[in-house]
């Protein structure tokens, strides 16, 4: 199988990596800045219209190795018609029934030693870096980004374009009302998250609160 990613960084490269171990054997980087023509033995592209149209015809498929969701966006309405088929490493793991609500999203990363219980709801193009949890009845809105070992408790509403920093922890909503993390905002590395967050705002720290107060 064939497989071309946006993006040679660090994400990049990791997203490579689970393409490998889900068994795609020709994996090729389109990038901006084109500086080198190979990476681990893997060719690199610049990302440009004809390219893209190229490495399509040739039956490739497409995903972003990127971690800003605003960048991520950016590219998948660059590109709208591309196959985008979810990435789910063979080590995370899946409640009953779970792995099959993916089916009717696409673009979605899970990464290595994910936990992902039941009764999620899963929107397009969503990245789960590495042992990330997710629990019960969680939302997970379009473009959503989990850096590492973040932590999703059970009845949490993430809505579209968040940003979710590695080690935060999102507590349990109560059993009638989900916590909503609001669109577009941003959860600082570290943070554990106890209320609602607006829509646009960065929190940090613990309990968290916005950055622009104390």
């Amino acid at each position: 199988m064939k497989i071309a990613i946006f993006g040679a960084s660090g994400l990049g490269r990791e997203v490579a990596d689970i393409c490998a171990d889900t068994g795609y054997t020709d994996i090729v980087f389109l990038v901006k800045d084109q500086t080198e023509e190979c990476l681990w033995q893997n060719k690199v592209f610049e990302d440009t219209p004809e390219i893209v149209k190229r490495l399509r015809q040739e039956g490739y498929k497409f995903a972003v190795g990127i971690g800003d969701p605003t960048i991520r966006r950016i590219i998948v309405e660059k590109y709208p018609d591309l196959d985008y088929p979810n990435l789910t490493h063979t080590s995370a793991t899946f409640g009953q029934f779970q792995r099959g609500s993916l089916e009717s999203s696409r673009g979605v990363i899970i990464a290595a030693g994910c936990r992902i219980t039941n009764n999620i709801d899963f929107g397009d193009f969503i990245l789960l870096n590495l042992n990330v949890t997710v629990g019960h009845d969680t939302i997970i809105g379009d473009f959503v980004s989990a850096m590492p070992s973040a932590n999703i408790s059970g009845n949490v509403d993430v809505k579209s374009g968040v940003y979710i920093g590695t080690g935060s922890a999102i507590i349990h909503g109560g059993n009638d009302v989900k916590l909503i993390i609001g669109e577009g905002s941003v959860v600082g590395a570290g943070a554990v998250v106890t209320k609602d967050v607006p829509s646009g705002v960065t929190v940090v720290g613990i309990p968290a609160k916005p950055l622009n107060k104390t």
